[in-house]
Protein backbone atom coordinates (compact mmCIF):
# COMPACT_ATOMS: atom_id res chain seq x y z
CA UNK A 1 0.00 0.00 0.00
CA UNK A 2 1.00 3.79 -0.83
CA UNK A 3 1.48 5.47 1.96
CA UNK A 4 -0.50 9.19 1.63
CA UNK A 5 2.21 11.15 3.88
CA UNK A 6 4.00 14.21 2.23
CA UNK A 7 7.15 15.74 4.02
CA UNK A 8 7.12 19.75 4.35
CA UNK A 9 10.52 21.54 5.56
CA UNK A 10 10.35 25.28 6.60
CA UNK A 11 12.20 27.84 7.80
CA UNK A 12 11.69 28.19 11.60
CA UNK A 13 13.98 31.45 11.47
CA UNK A 14 10.64 33.81 12.16
CA UNK A 15 9.18 31.41 14.91
CA UNK A 16 12.32 30.19 16.84
CA UNK A 17 15.69 32.16 16.73
CA UNK A 18 18.31 30.08 15.68
CA UNK A 19 16.58 27.20 14.57
CA UNK A 20 16.58 27.14 10.68
CA UNK A 21 14.57 24.33 9.78
CA UNK A 22 12.35 21.77 11.00
CA UNK A 23 10.55 18.56 8.74
CA UNK A 24 6.92 17.66 9.62
CA UNK A 25 5.70 14.58 7.96
CA UNK A 26 1.85 15.69 7.54
CA UNK A 27 -0.13 12.37 7.88
CA UNK A 28 -3.23 12.37 9.54
CA UNK A 29 -2.54 15.49 12.64
CA UNK A 30 -0.84 18.94 12.78
CA UNK A 31 -1.22 20.26 16.20
CA UNK A 32 0.52 22.75 17.15
CA UNK A 33 1.87 23.25 20.71
CA UNK A 34 0.21 26.30 22.95
CA UNK A 35 3.55 27.94 22.86
CA UNK A 36 3.92 28.04 19.20
CA UNK A 37 0.46 28.91 18.30
CA UNK A 38 -0.84 32.59 17.35
CA UNK A 39 2.60 33.32 15.49
CA UNK A 40 1.80 32.22 12.02
CA UNK A 41 3.37 28.85 11.95
CA UNK A 42 0.21 26.81 11.59
CA UNK A 43 -1.19 29.22 8.49
CA UNK A 44 2.30 29.19 7.19
CA UNK A 45 2.04 25.09 7.32
CA UNK A 46 -1.78 24.96 5.47
CA UNK A 47 -1.42 27.77 2.85
CA UNK A 48 1.64 25.27 1.93
CA UNK A 49 -0.45 22.55 1.77
CA UNK A 50 -3.16 24.66 -0.01
CA UNK A 51 -0.65 25.52 -3.04
CA UNK A 52 0.33 21.93 -3.15
CA UNK A 53 -3.02 21.14 -3.33
CA UNK A 54 -3.86 23.88 -5.68
CA UNK A 55 -1.26 22.85 -8.18
CA UNK A 56 -2.24 18.71 -7.90
CA UNK A 57 -5.90 20.44 -8.44
CA UNK A 58 -7.22 18.43 -5.36
CA UNK A 59 -9.55 19.49 -2.16
CA UNK A 60 -7.91 19.58 1.31
CA UNK A 61 -10.26 17.97 3.88
CA UNK A 62 -10.08 18.33 7.43
CA UNK A 63 -11.60 17.99 10.38
CA UNK A 64 -12.35 20.80 13.67
CA UNK A 65 -13.28 20.25 17.05
CA UNK A 66 -17.03 22.05 17.44
CA UNK A 67 -16.07 23.45 20.50
CA UNK A 68 -12.60 25.01 18.89
CA UNK A 69 -14.58 27.94 17.60
CA UNK A 70 -11.25 30.09 16.78
CA UNK A 71 -9.80 26.96 14.67
CA UNK A 72 -13.34 27.44 12.98
CA UNK A 73 -12.80 30.72 11.94
CA UNK A 74 -9.40 30.37 10.85
CA UNK A 75 -10.38 27.11 8.49
CA UNK A 76 -13.19 29.10 7.07
CA UNK A 77 -10.60 32.38 6.24
CA UNK A 78 -8.21 29.89 4.24
CA UNK A 79 -11.23 29.22 2.33
CA UNK A 80 -12.57 25.97 3.72
CA UNK A 81 -16.61 25.55 4.17
CA UNK A 82 -18.07 23.00 6.25
CA UNK A 83 -19.32 20.15 4.26
CA UNK A 84 -20.50 17.50 7.69
CA UNK A 85 -20.50 16.78 10.90
CA UNK A 86 -19.90 14.15 13.11
CA UNK A 87 -20.76 14.34 17.38
CA UNK A 88 -17.70 15.83 18.15
CA UNK A 89 -16.07 17.38 14.59
CA UNK A 90 -17.41 19.44 11.89
CA UNK A 91 -15.72 17.96 8.54
CA UNK A 92 -14.14 21.11 6.34
CA UNK A 93 -13.02 21.36 2.45
CA UNK A 94 -11.24 23.66 0.90
CA UNK A 95 -11.64 22.81 -2.85
CA UNK A 96 -8.43 23.64 -5.72
CA UNK A 97 -7.76 27.41 -6.98
CA UNK A 98 -7.66 27.93 -10.25
CA UNK A 99 -4.26 28.79 -11.56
Amino acid sequence: MMSTSRCFNWSLEPWLPGETEILFDIHRTIELIPEMQGHGLGTSILRSLLQEADTANVPVRLQVLKVNTGAQRWCEALGFGITGETDTHHDMERLPRSR
